[in-house]
């Protein structure tokens, strides 16, 4: 599966797939780098409902994300996040650095 962006108002999901590691990073950034050049979207939000694998390339790809969504002036929020890709996020303490719903 593939990166999908989907599109509410302010806020913009990028929808993950099973497995996020480097093999992902040129279409996350493709997809984070439109929405934050959208001056519609405030939020980017990244949903991992359907990921159950993450790697350190992936938790490099997030910052990376906080880092230009906060230069653009926009907000990140993980989505959904559950199970061994939460616990993964929790130890990395990216509770502390985004917004988890």
């Amino acid at each position: 599966m593939s990166l999908n962006v989907v599109s509410r108002n302010a806020s913009s999901s990028i929808e993950l797939p099973k497995t996020f590691n480097y093999s992902n990073h040129k279409d996350f950034k493709s997809a984070y780098s439109g929405l934050l050049e959208d001056g519609g979207v405030r939020e980017v939000e990244v949903d991992f409902r359907a990921t159950s694998y993450i790697d350190s390339a992936a938790l490099g790809m997030l910052l990376m994300l906080r880092s230009c969504a906060e230069a653009a002036g926009k907000t990140v929020a993980l989505i959904n996040a559950s199970g061994t890709v939460r616990d993964i996020l929790e130890i990395a303490h990216f509770e502390t650095l985004f917004a988890f719903r």
